[in-house]
């Protein structure tokens, strides 16, 4: 992929790319929860364009990722697999202006705790949950999931603490 549009890129993950994750009941997990970390990048299906640019890049560094189509006409990139989420951001990590502190905690926290299971402990979810709460108040301007770590924290207490 040609400089200029390694920019263009970064620019469009620091305009409408969330950092994330996802956590879901699942009694499957000792735990009770499942997470995932999410990376997802909004964009409209009319720019063939940039639809090419992003599928160019996510192949060319070997990045799994699905698309959801929304009703309005656009659709979402999701990026769930740690290892992806790292291929991606790590080449356009430096350009990245508004959402470098977001990235930072997904590369150097939330990324690392999964690779090593922690996800899969009580510990573990109640610090990343902690992570989540800090990368929903800077996009979301304080919208709350339902599992923050005041949640998990509440129902794993004694365990906790």
């Amino acid at each position: 992929m040609e400089e200029h549009w390694m920019w263009y890129l970064t620019g469009m993950v620091d305009s409408v790319g969330v950092f994330s994750g996802k956590i879901k009941k699942d009694d499957e997990f000792s735990i009770g929860y499942r997470f995932t970390p999410t990376l997802s990048i909004s964009r409209n299906e009319k720019k063939e364009v940039v639809l090419g640019m992003v599928d160019e890049y996510c192949e060319d560094h070997g990045v799994i990722y699905r698309t959801e189509n929304r009703t309005n006409g656009s659709s979402q990139i999701i990026i769930y697999q740690p290892e992806s989420i790292k291929r991606f951001i790590e080449p356009i990590f430096s350009g990245l202006i508004q959402q470098q502190d977001e990235a930072e905690i997904m590369l150097d926290e939330i990324l690392p705790m999964v690779e090593d299971g922690k996800h899969t402990t009580k510990r573990g979810m109640f610090e990343i949950a902690g992570h989540l709460d800090t990368l929903r108040e800077s996009v979301f301007r304080g919208k709350k999931g339902k599992y923050t770590q005041g949640y998990f924290g509440h129902e794993w207490q004694e365990e906790l603490f």
